[in-house]
């Protein structure tokens, strides 16, 4: 949590928007990556198995991706689709 906090501020000064930080965040310390989450269950864990806690992150991973799709659903400017539209197939 303290890194989405940080990143996304850190790297506002280089005009990277923050929801491309907070995904870039993601894959620094998933699985892809450093896999620092499985390095800090074991150096903090509370005896939660690894693999129980991928798969809330799978879950949570889900529902980001249903997010960012509906807030780009919202940001669409239907006006500019349909004069694209008419322009492309007649």
């Amino acid at each position: 949590m303290a890194l989405m906090a940080i990143v996304p501020r850190w790297l506002q000064r280089f005009h990277i928007p923050n929801i491309i930080s907070i995904l870039i965040i993601g894959i620094l310390i998933g699985p892809n990556l450093f896999n620092l989450i499985e390095k800090f269950n074991h150096l903090f864990g509370r005896g939660y198995p690894t693999e129980q806690l991928y798969v809330v992150i799978d879950v949570m991973g889900l529902i980001g991706l249903v997010f960012l799709m509906s807030l780009n659903g919202m940001e669409a400017n239907l006006k500019l689709i349909r004069s694209e539209k008419k322009r492309w197939f007649g």
